[in-house]
């Protein structure tokens, strides 16, 4: 009837489906906020996981190329010294990691959440919020970031010598991304630094928006709503880890290859060897550090968002 009362779950639904002002961060006050927690958590994330990242990045190498380097050009079959080699300097290219990460994840942190406030106050869909945040973040942190990815993934890349007899040289420095830039920006000049935007974007985009899109469905719906950050982050990294295998192998393709920074060119390169596999090349790997890296990261996202915000 028209007179009829509107059940009280319409009227609730209705009360939540428009944004009260009062209750949005404005964009300066999220874009703070989402520095402090991408600091914190990046800092947090490499101390821990970069061990894992070094092995993962030599499994994705082609194969051959990593081994003979790491045996000084002449290792490539000798499996013994390449699984011992796969292990060693497994915390190279940390310094990138941190240095040029911290501000980085601290960028993707302020334009996600700066974006998300400005397109929650437009009443859009949360997961066209959680799109659009992400994709604000993946471009501005990769603008600042890609230059230190390229020297981290070629010093993880790079091998030791298998006589031990340069381990107080370059090859067996403990982190080697200083040589890396240094031969990086003397060969290619600052376009070299840059090589791998588009991959890195092209990766980024997809894992970030699954992850997210994930976590946020498994915090804030039924039952699963429960679960704690560090689980959900778990399992939500642990889905898009493995979705985006291919693009994370090319990506790291992209950035040890000084001769191509193409994309699809890289791609078909793989497909033309007709061993597809390659693009699942350190999916164990990433599956390991994704459950970790989830964990890791929102457990302190949210932990640091409750401080900063006055949460509890």
């Amino acid at each position: 009837a028209w007179g009829a009362e509107a059940p009280a779950g319409s009227l609730a639904m209705a009360a939540t489906a428009i944004p009260d002002p009062s209750a949005l961060q404005s964009p300066w006050a999220a874009a703070g906020s989402g520095a402090v927690q991408g600091a914190a958590q990046n800092v947090v994330k490499q101390v821990v996981l970069h061990p894992l990242d070094t092995i993962k990045t030599r499994v994705q190498t082609a194969p051959g190329t990593w081994a003979a380097t790491a045996g000084g050009g002449g290792a490539a079959t000798d499996a013994p010294f390449w699984r011992s080699a796969l292990f060693r300097d497994l915390y190279r290219g940390f310094l990138p990691s941190v240095v040029g990460g911290t501000p980085g994840s601290a960028a993707f942190f302020a334009a996600k959440e700066a974006a998300a406030s400005s397109l929650k106050a437009q009443a859009l869909p949360k997961e066209l919020v959680t799109i659009g945040s992400v994709v604000a973040g993946v471009l501005t942190a990769k603008a600042i970031r890609t230059p230190f990815d390229v020297a981290e993934t070629r010093a993880m890349a790079a091998g030791p010598s298998p006589t031990g007899a340069d381990a107080d040289g370059p090859a067996l420095a403990w982190d080697g991304s200083l040589s890396a830039i240094r031969q990086v920006y003397a060969e290619e000049g600052l376009r070299g630094l840059y090589r791998g935007y588009g991959a890195n974007v092209a990766y980024k985009l997809p894992a970030d928006a699954v992850k997210f899109l994930a976590y946020e469905a498994l915090r804030g719906t039924g039952a699963a709503g429960i679960l704690p950050a560090g689980v959900a982050g778990a399992a939500a990294t642990l889905v898009a880890s493995a979705a985006t295998t291919p693009l994370d192998v090319v990506r790291t393709r992209v950035l040890i290859n000084s001769t191509s920074g193409n994309v699809l060119d890289t791609l078909n390169g793989i497909l033309a060897t007709g061993d597809s596999g390659q693009l699942w090349a350190g999916l164990g790997w990433r599956i390991a550090r994704g459950l970790l890296a989830g964990a890791i990261q929102f457990s302190v996202l949210e932990e640091t968002k409750n401080a900063v915000e006055g949460r509890r």
